[in-house]
């Protein structure tokens, strides 16, 4: 990967359970990433076609949340095809640090 740039938004509901009230947060990050698509099979994750750029943001990030993510892509790309500024978001149930 070439190079990445993060946003984060909270997206937070109030939801209501038995005898209590708990707020629960979801952060969403929008992420900006630029990449050499070469060795790659395309953007988009396939069932067939491993090795997509979605799948190892996806694997990396479930690795660094320890929970599953899953992203999603505002475009995608073919197989050998690079990118400059090709945003996607994700959300999770951890806080994420603003570093």
């Amino acid at each position: 990967m070439e190079s990445s740039r993060y946003y984060f938004y909270d997206v937070c509901n109030s939801s209501m359970h038995i005898n209590d009230s708990i707020e629960h947060c979801i952060m969403r990050v929008k992420c900006i990433v630029s990449y050499d698509g070469k060795d790659y099979n395309g953007y988009q994750r396939q069932k067939h076609d491993k090795n997509t750029i979605q799948e190892v943001i996806e694997n990396v990030l479930s690795y660094i949340f320890k929970e599953k993510i899953t992203i999603y892509g505002s475009g995608r790309t073919d197989k050998h095809v690079h990118a400059i500024g090709q945003v996607f978001h994700f959300e999770s149930n951890k806080n994420v640090p603003l570093v």
